[in-house]
C-alpha cells in the first residue's frame, strides 16, 4: 500500500513539472513573438493600428506637450522616430500629420508611402576590415573644374487641392489660411445629414478658424467672409480632438450659423441637425458681386472675438 501512495505521489509530482514547463514555454513564446512584431509607419501609440488618434499624437509632441516624445531632440535611428516619419524626410513635423491624415481620407497621393505598413527592422552589421589595394603607377589624372549641382525647388503638400470646402485658420498658431490649405484639411460629406459636412481636428486653446469654397485651386466663397472668425478655447470646452460641422446653407441653430465644433469626448452643446435645416431667405452669395474692400484678415485679430 505504502508502495502504490508512493508511486502515485510521484505520478503526480511528474505531472506538475511538465505542465509549469509547458507554461513557462507558452507565455515565452507569446513574449518572442510580442517583441519580434514589425511596427507599423504611422502607428505612434504601436495599437496596431493608424488611426486620427496617431496623427494628435505627433501634434501634440511637436507642440511639446508634457508626457509626449522630443522628436526634435532624438535620434533619427530611433525606431519611435521612424514609425513617426511618415514621408521619410529624415524629420518628425506637421507635413508627417498631414500625410497620415491624408491617407486615412483615402487621398491617393498618400498611398505610396507606405502608411500601415511594417517596418523592416535591420539589426547593424559589423564594419568589415579594409583591405588594402596594391599600389599602382598609374599617374595621377589632371584636377577637373567642379561642377555646381543644379538646384531642385522643394515642394510642399498641398500644392494641388480638389475642389469642396476647407477649414482655414490660425492652427497652433501657424498661418493656416487662403494662401496655405492642404488636403487634410478638406471637410468630407457627411453620410448621417444631407447637406453637411464634417472634420476631425486637434485644437489648441486660442485656434480661429473659417471655411473656404476651392473651384480650380481659387478660394471663391468665404463662410462667413465678413463675420468674426469661431474661436476654440479651453474655457469653452472646445480644444483637443473635435470634430468640425459645417452646411453651407447655415443652420438656424448654430451660433455661427454655418458651423460648430464639438469636442470627442464630451457630450455636444450644439447637437448637429441629423435633417438639413430651412434654407434661409436670402441665399449667401457663392461669389461676390465686387472685390470686398477688406480682405478677410489671414491672421486673428489682436482682441478676441
Amino acid at each position: 500500500m505504502k508502495q502504490f501512495k508512493r508511486a502515485v505521489s510521484l505520478v503526480l509530482v511528474l505531472t506538475i513539472i511538465v505542465a509549469m514547463f509547458s507554461m513557462n514555454f507558452v507565455q515565452a513564446s507569446a513574449a518572442d513573438t510580442a517583441d519580434t512584431a514589425a511596427p507599423l509607419l504611422g502607428d505612434v501609440d504601436r495599437d496596431g493600428k493608424v488611426d486620427i488618434f496617431d496623427a494628435a499624437s505627433i501634434q501634440k509632441s511637436l507642440a511639446g506637450v508634457s508626457g509626449y516624445l522630443n522628436y526634435k531632440a532624438m535620434d533619427s535611428e530611433r525606431l519611435e522616430f521612424k514609425i513617426a516619419d511618415a514621408d521619410g524626410d529624415g524629420e518628425v513635423d506637421i507635413y508627417d500629420v498631414s500625410l497620415i491624415q491624408k491617407w486615412m481620407a483615402g487621398s491617393s497621393a498618400a498611398q505610396d508611402f507606405g502608411i500601415g505598413e511594417p517596418i523592416v527592422v535591420t539589426p547593424p552589421t559589423e564594419p568589415s576590415e579594409p583591405t588594402a589595394a596594391p599600389p599602382t603607377d598609374v599617374p595621377p589624372s589632371e584636377p577637373t573644374e567642379p561642377t555646381e549641382a543644379s538646384e531642385v525647388p522643394p515642394t510642399e503638400p498641398g500644392d494641388e487641392i480638389d475642389d469642396g470646402y476647407y477649414m482655414v485658420g490660425t492652427l497652433n498658431g501657424e498661418n493656416c489660411w487662403q494662401n496655405n490649405i492642404t488636403a487634410d484639411r478638406q471637410l468630407t460629406p457627411n453620410p448621417g445629414a444631407e447637406g453637411e459636412y464634417t472634420l476631425e481636428w486637434f485644437f489648441y486653446d486660442g485656434d480661429q478658424i473659417k471655411v473656404v469654397k476651392v473651384e480650380d485651386g481659387e478660394v471663391t466663397v468665404w463662410y462667413n467672409k465678413d463675420g468674426e472668425n469661431y474661436t476654440l478655447t479651453d474655457e469653452g470646452k472646445k480644444t483637443g480632438l473635435c470634430t468640425v460641422y459645417f452646411r453651407p446653407d447655415g443652420n438656424n441653430e448654430w451660433s455661427y450659423f454655418y458651423l460648430t465644433v464639438q469636442p470627442k469626448t464630451t457630450e455636444p452643446t450644439e447637437e448637429p441637425s441629423e435633417e438639413p435645416s430651412e434654407v434661409p431667405s436670402e441665399e449667401p452669395s457663392e461669389v461676390p458681386s465686387e472685390e470686398p474692400s477688406e480682405e478677410p484678415s489671414e491672421e486673428p485679430s489682436e482682441e478676441p472675438s
